[in-house]
């Protein structure tokens, strides 16, 4: 992980005039592995961690 200081703080964002911008491009990864994990199995896993024995305790695939 790298943080990098802007020459400009930016007031109207936070107090503490910082931005972050990392977390936006990871948070849709857990939904796109679960969607993923429906269309192979059929079987739709609402919490994380996606475990086999979840998968295998949702019952029989879809058709």
């Amino acid at each position: 992980m790298e943080a990098h200081s802007l020459e400009r703080a930016d007031d109207d964002v936070t107090l503490v005039g910082a931005k972050g911008i990392g977390e936006l491009g990871i948070v849709g990864a857990a939904a796109a592995v679960g969607n993923a994990v429906f269309h192979a199995t059929g079987v739709r896993v609402r919490d994380l961690p996606i475990t086999p024995e979840k998968v295998r305790a949702g019952g029989p695939p879809r058709p």
